[in-house]
């Protein structure tokens, strides 16, 4: 099994991939499968997107009264920018495309630089049909323009911001290529070794990844590291950054010992380089915790004690160098505190790790705005620690000889509610909807089922919390169903119906709803090993491939910036209805 684990500590949702262990109470002993939830691309992802152009304006254009205008908006846009404010970026952006047309003429290079700057905040805000159009028009501009070519440097960031785009409509395929585009584009610029490439090298890697090619996604991410083991001396903090990413990359790929052998030599350069308290460390620290407490694909008999010990000693150090800079920042010991409580709730010290939970709500309680917000960040929805990621079977490959073709397969989906308990385990599992019904609903219930939580808190104690919302999509091929496969279909199918008609004429206020009374408890599933079928490509919901920098709990805000595969976690029912937990740990 593989559980993708969010690891960050402020405002942007990450994770990391971990298995169940023999010390879990409730996840199964089993080695670590290949993850895709760390890699994969989001809408918000932090990685080879596009960057904000700044527009130049000539002294004569500047002199003009349209030039100032022109000036004016670009710097309040830039502003918008730097506050998030992208609802108004956005209404700026747009006003600067033909105000730009207006002062330099359509032909113009620099319209290529306005347009991308509209199609990054478009992506922003989830509008990516919309980025995507204005991406390619920015990339056309720019090679149709006079004196330029198609392997002008200015091609490389709208290429990027297309690649992402297309990621984030799952068009994983499509991106490859732009990918591979924009890095051509910098040697020839730049030179094979020029460092520009390492952020498009690594979202290539990602994508590769994603497409079940772990062989190529292993070699970029080699030749990546490489590049940078030759560029940055050994004491330098762009070092540790690399071998932290490639830390990250092997946990990603479940070579978990090598992992947490990366992650030990990172925080002993940084302990050289900067003291053993340094507040750098913390992250790297709390990384390698988890990573110890995880078992390699690779190596499936090196699970012991020791590793667990390194586990404890990291995150425990972890803590301490947070107490020691607690005056730097009053968010810093709360946030690594709420983390060591995720770690010891995954290890079977549910009760210790309440405690954890419970300090680090006090010392956000202090009644300052400020701390009391972040404290609704970190216990205000129930924050997820560890999910299963269903594993994506693709196309046929050495790597993946039962895969389908994903241009050919049919789409289907799984919808679910549940709830998330005082002890952070899911319950009151309900399909909503599904199509085809009954293929694929067990077995994404299952794995919904394995799901772990940091709980909610509400005066400092576990609530339970209502009303969390999962989609799953994948891919099947309907030619391939065997007979007992649609016999469970469209009886399926039949009992949806029958009961959506039954409910209809009980109360005709409800007909065609899908919720509610037509929701399909599924709580009293087996707890049993199951595969998705040979002819069912499963789809993993993207996770932010930066995992390892900043987290809060899952939000509507989320969603809307998230592709329509994302997982939907929303607000509490509408009962507001919460339950607080006076049962102690058994």
């Amino acid at each position: 099994m593989v559980y993708s684990i969010d690891m960050s500590f402020a405002n942007r949702p990450g994770s990391l991939t971990i298995t169940g262990t023999s010390t879990l109470r409730w996840f199964s002993y089993a080695a670590v499968a290949l993850c895709l939830g760390l890699f994969l691309q989001r809408a918000d992802a932090q990685t080879a997107r596009a960057l904000p152009e700044i527009i130049s304006l000539t002294e004569a254009e500047l002199s003009t009264d349209l030039g100032q205008r022109y000036q004016a908006l670009q710097s309040a846009f830039r502003a918008n920018l730097g506050n998030t404010d992208y609802s108004g970026a956005l209404q700026l952006a747009k006003d600067l495309v033909p105000l730009g047309i207006e002062l330099w003429g359509q032909d113009d290079p620099r319209n290529s630089l306005a347009l991308t700057n509209l199609a990054i905040v478009q992506a922003e805000q989830a509008e990516f049909g919309a980025a995507q159009l204005n991406f390619e028009a920015a990339i056309r501009l720019r090679e149709e323009a006079q004196d330029s070519s198609i392997i002008a440097p200015e091609l490389i960031n709208p290429i990027r911001g297309l690649a992402s785009t297309r990621m984030a409509l799952n068009d994983i395929e499509a991106a490859i290529p732009l990918y591979e585009r924009a890095i051509h584009i910098s040697h020839v610029n730049e030179g094979p070794n020029n460092l520009s490439q390492v952020e498009v090298m690594d979202a290539l890697a990602r994508a590769h990844l994603a497409l079940g090619d772990v062989s190529e996604a292993n070699d970029i991410q080699d030749n990546m590291y490489r590049l940078q083991q030759r560029r940055f001396s050994d004491d330098s903090d762009q070092y540790v950054d690399a071998m932290l990413r490639r830390a990250r990359w092997y946990a990603a790929v479940g070579e978990f010992s090598e992992a947490s052998n990366a992650y030990k030599r990172a925080s002993r350069r940084l302990t050289a380089v900067h003291g053993k308290e340094d507040i750098r460390l913390i992250q790297p620290l709390v990384e390698l915790a988890f990573a110890s407490s995880m078992k390699s694909t690779d190596e499936p008999d090196l699970m012991n004690d020791i590793q667990f010990s390194d586990g404890r000693r990291a995150m425990n150090s972890a803590v301490r160098i947070a107490r020691v800079n607690a005056d730097t920042d009053p968010r810093l010991l709360p946030s690594t505190l709420a983390k060591q409580g995720d770690y010891l709730s995954i290890t079977a010290d549910s009760r210790l790790s309440r405690a954890r939970y419970r300090e680090a709500w006090e010392l956000l309680s202090t009644g300052d705005p400020e701390l009391l917000e972040f404290r609704d960040e970190l216990f205000g929805e129930p924050v997820s620690i560890a999910r299963e990621v269903i594993r994506p079977q693709y196309e046929k490959n050495a790597n993946n000889p039962s895969g389908i073709d994903r241009t050919a397969a049919d789409r289907g989906f799984v919808e679910l509610t549940y709830d998330v308990s005082p002890r952070g385990r899911t319950t009151n599992i309900r399909i909503v909807d599904s199509e085809p019904p009954g293929l694929m609903d067990r077995y994404v219930a299952r794995k919904v089922r394995r799901f772990a939580y940091r709980p909610a808190l509400q005066d400092g104690r576990p609530v339970i919390y209502r009303g969390l919302r999962w989609r799953h999509d994948f891919r099947y091929r309907a030619s391939r169903l065997d007979q007992g496969e649609r016999d469970l279909i469209e009886t399926a199918r039949a009992a949806r119906e029958s009961q959506r008609a039954e409910q209809a004429a009980a109360d005709p206020a409800v007909a065609g709803d899908s919720t509610g009374e037509n929701d399909v408890l599924v709580e009293d599933i087996e707890d049993k090993p199951a595969q998705p079928q040979d002819n069912i490509d499963t789809q993993v919901p993207p996770l932010a491939p930066e995992a390892m920098q900043d987290t809060q709990a899952p939000t509507q805000s989320d969603q809307t910036a998230s592709p329509p595969q994302t997982s939907e976690l929303g607000p509490p029912a509408s009962d507001g209805s919460v339950v607080v937990d006076d049962d102690d740990d058994t």
